[in-house]
């Protein structure tokens, strides 16, 4: 996780509350706060929030755009029994790290093996069905961790993500994994929510388990600063 804590997020404003946040949690002087100060803090930070969802996006003309970041308004919502609903996430980007046949050009898709140009056009697929699914929400648990000054700081913990694709001549069972314990803050009616894509899992194993889609997670320790990128989801957001 000391990976995750160093990555720069997307932009300059989450960059600043990340800080503050990683910061505040490290510290070894943060108190623990009592369940009755907690239930105050959700009692206050519980409600319906309006803002933006940025994520990085690696098509996009770096030339016009440096940082390649793209953005949706979207609502979510707080709730007392400890969850938290992004609306209307778009179901594509789940799927925007994978390599994808526009991603090269005429010259590279012609220097690519069978195998490899058979699993771009796949990609292809997959990235079309999921487009055609539209939106879902995405929910998730939370718990509060401590607060400093005007600052709420807690953990959030995604919930997998199922659906149905259809690519290859046949239907697909996909789940969408996350990091869990990733963090979020709330102070002043803002709310600010930072989650990572995990994995992407197709179908089961023999033993009945979640099988990971090419046989790899999307993050693992040997992730780089570079690939992490593409696995984050942000979220700024006022009541």
């Amino acid at each position: 996780m000391n990976k995750l804590r160093k990555l720069l997020p997307l932009m300059l404003m989450a960059l600043m509350v990340s800080m503050t946040m990683v910061s505040c949690l490290d510290s070894n002087d943060d108190e623990q706060l009592s369940d009755k100060e907690k239930q105050n803090w959700l009692m206050n930070a519980a409600g319906t929030y309006s803002g933006k969802l940025y994520w990085f996006d690696k098509n996009i003309d770096k030339t016009k755009y440096p940082k390649q970041v793209d953005s949706l308004v979207v609502t979510t919502k707080m709730s007392l029994d400890n969850t938290i609903t992004i609306y209307d996430f778009p179901v594509k980007l789940f799927f925007k790290s994978l390599p994808v046949t526009k991603n090269y050009t005429e010259q590279q898709l012609a220097e690519l093996s069978a195998d490899e140009l058979a699993k771009l056009k796949r990609n292809d697929e997959i990235v079309k069905s999921a487009e055609e699914v539209g939106t879902m929400d995405l929910k998730m648990n939370f718990s509060i961790f401590t607060a400093k000054n005007s600052f709420l700081y807690y953990y959030v913990a995604p919930n997998p993500v199922r659906m149905t694709l259809n690519f290859g001549g046949a239907s697909h069972d996909i789940a969408i994994a996350f990091i869990s314990m990733t963090r979020g803050i709330y102070s002043s009616n803002k709310n600010y929510i930072q989650i990572y894509e995990a994995a992407i899992y197709d179908g089961k194993d023999v033993n009945g388990k979640d099988k990971l889609l090419d046989g790899k997670a999307l993050y693992d320790n040997n992730s780089t600063g570079t690939e992490l990128q593409d696995l984050i989801f942000e979220f700024n957001g006022e009541k």
